[in-house]
């Protein structure tokens, strides 16, 4: 295995830990991290923005996801890897959620997976669009 398949492997792993052990923080401990990013920019006043922040979050980081399993899948040679890479995304979405249902003050929600399906494919069809560019 080349160093560049290795590093870009490394990296989507890594990305998945991090999700995977956001998921894993308790409901309270996930309600601080949001109020805390929100309270350093001046919007933990207004109305519905902790929600927003935390959709916001989702749609980020399935995007980054579904960049680095693209970036990955670029050193196989498959014809469909933006569609390999979607479907890696939707399916960790759908395992994270499930984890969720497991972790006290959390819930595995499906409108999440629809976020987190949403952020993945812009973020490919940006890729797409550049690459072609």
């Amino acid at each position: 295995m080349s160093s560049r398949k290795l590093i870009k492997g490394i990296l989507l792993i890594l990305w998945c830990i991090l999700i995977y052990s956001f998921s894993a923080a308790n409901g309270t401990a996930s309600q601080q991290l949001s109020d805390g990013i929100l309270q350093r920019v001046g919007l933990l006043s207004l109305p519905y923005a902790g929600t927003l922040i935390r959709k916001l979050a989702h749609f980020l980081e399935y995007g980054v996801l579904a960049l680095l399993a693209a970036s990955f899948l670029e050193e196989f040679p498959l014809k469909e890897n933006y569609r390999y890479a979607f479907l890696f995304a939707v399916l960790y979405a759908v395992g994270d959620e499930l984890h969720q249902l497991f972790v006290a003050g959390r819930a595995g929600m499906w409108q999440d997976v629809l976020i987190d399906a949403a952020g993945a494919l812009v973020f490919l069809l940006c890729l797409r669009h550049w690459k072609r560019n």
